[in-house]
């Protein structure tokens, strides 16, 4: 497993509709395996809660002016317009490392 060192991320917290947790899913993660080639872009991490209330995206880029250019390229609000009959609300904000540590 490759060990990732960024430190500029963009964080979206996003609360599906009830019930539509699963097609939230399969909507993003169908969406994001077309967008990894834009330019700037250095990855990205889904995590579902275990309550299955919420969902988070943390994507990696070169800097802020990168997660602008990405987040206006065409397939990016493409996709976008796809989530948003899911979602009951979405918090995005940047955020910068302050500390990282990798065990094992």
């Amino acid at each position: 497993m490759s060990t990732l060192h960024h430190e500029f991320a963009h964080i979206n917290i996003f609360t599906p509709k009830p019930g539509m947790m699963e097609t939230f899913i399969q909507t993003q993660l169908s969406g994001l395996s077309t967008l990894g080639d834009i330019p700037g872009s250095r990855g990205s991490r889904l995590y579902r809660a275990a309550d299955d209330k919420a969902a988070i995206l943390i994507g990696f880029f070169e800097s802020e002016e990168a997660h602008a250019r990405f987040s206006e390229s065409p397939a990016f609000l493409l996709h976008r317009e796809k989530l948003r009959p899911l979602l009951e609300g979405v918090s995005p904000g940047y955020y910068t490392l302050v500390r990282a540590v990798d065990y094992g």
